[in-house]
């Protein structure tokens, strides 16, 4: 959409024992929606450290990069375009922790998503599209090809 601002951000899937972690946001304009972790990239803040960071900010989580999955495009609310770097991460320190910007931070199945989707309780529907694409080993090669592979 021309004339909208656009941001550059990064998240992750982080997926345990068959459960996604997602975030319940605080903010005015996303209130109650559940995320990934991710959020906006600092000034020149590489995206695989801006995930890292975001992950540990808003789960109290240390993340580790796996792999780039796919670089998506959403407006979470219609003036804003969020270019989104999403990884597939793995917990390798930390716990739990709900931050104060953040109203709940959560396990949940596929299923529950999906169920969170039909009462348009998510940030962008594509979260369900990020979990699958990740699910099924799609990733972004050379910004161009998507691939399928072993996680």
């Amino acid at each position: 959409m021309e004339g909208n601002a656009q941001i550059s951000a990064a998240g992750s899937i982080v997926e345990r024992d068959g459960k996604i972690l997602l975030v319940q946001e605080k903010r005015p304009e996303l209130h109650e929606l559940w995320n990934i972790p991710m959020g906006e990239r600092e000034s020149k803040e590489d995206p695989e450290d801006c995930a890292k960071r975001e992950g540990k900010e808003e789960t109290g989580f240390i993340l580790e990069i796996i792999r780039l999955r796919k670089i998506y495009s959403f407006f979470p609310v219609p003036e804003l375009e969020v270019i989104c770097h999403v990884f597939r991460s793995k917990i390798i320190g930390g716990e739990l922790t709900v931050p104060a910007d953040m109203m709940d931070v959560r396990w949940f199945s596929l299923e529950e998503i999906e169920k969170l989707g039909e009462k348009k309780l998510l940030v962008t529907p594509l979260i369900i599209t990020m979990i699958k694409d990740c699910r099924e080993g799609k990733r972004v090669v050379d910004g161009q090809k998507v691939l399928n592979e072993a996680a």
